[in-house]
């Protein structure tokens, strides 16, 4: 008898409702692969078809993914730019991944709820975009609703989930693939 089976006092149920929850949990790891493999195949597609001109800045080479780390998460630091190798509060990290990668948007950067959430606003134009950095303990919903029902788009990070380290080009990636790039 497993865990749940305990927690949930034995039975067929409780056995039931165990199973379910590790392929639940089955479930979480299989997408966050296939985001990570989505991801790096992006990454590496545009350091390929990349024709920046030679003054533009070079970027860090792509990132290993082998275990027990992938693209931008696990249980070992990457050696690629992230949030937790970076010199500065978290929203820094994210506010220069975004400049240096985005220099055409304009940021508008407000630090929210006694700062433990920011909004990162990107405007080019008459359009804009929306970085969202919240905790992976906050229940908040409603801008990202908000953004959905404009148009707007919108992505979000979480600056304190263990073992998630926010590499740069996971940055990028999601960035770009809120702006449709």
């Amino acid at each position: 008898m497993g865990l749940f089976s305990k927690i949930l006092g034995g039975g067929e149920s409780a056995d039931k409702a165990e199973k379910a929850a590790i392929d639940m949990l089955k479930g979480f790891v299989n997408d966050a692969k296939k985001v990570a493999d989505e991801a790096k195949n992006a990454v590496q597609q545009n350091s390929a078809n990349s024709s920046a001109p030679a003054s533009a800045p070079q970027q860090a080479p792509a990132p290993s993914y082998d275990e027990p780390s992938g693209f931008s998460w696990g249980s070992v630091m990457p050696d690629e730019e992230n949030q937790f190798n970076f010199p500065g509060p978290w929203h820094k990290y994210f506010e220069k991944v975004i400049s240096e990668e985005f220099p055409q948007y304009q940021l508008d950067t407000q630090l929210l709820n006694g700062g433990r959430r920011a909004v990162i606003t990107l405007s080019e134009g008459g359009t804009k975009a929306i970085v969202e950095l919240l905790s992976e303990k906050s229940g908040a919903r409603k801008l990202r609703s908000d953004c959905a029902s404009q148009g707007i788009p919108y992505t979000r990070f979480y600056y304190d989930h263990d073992g998630w380290w926010n590499t740069r080009s996971y940055v990028i990636y999601r960035v770009r693939k809120a702006l449709g790039q």
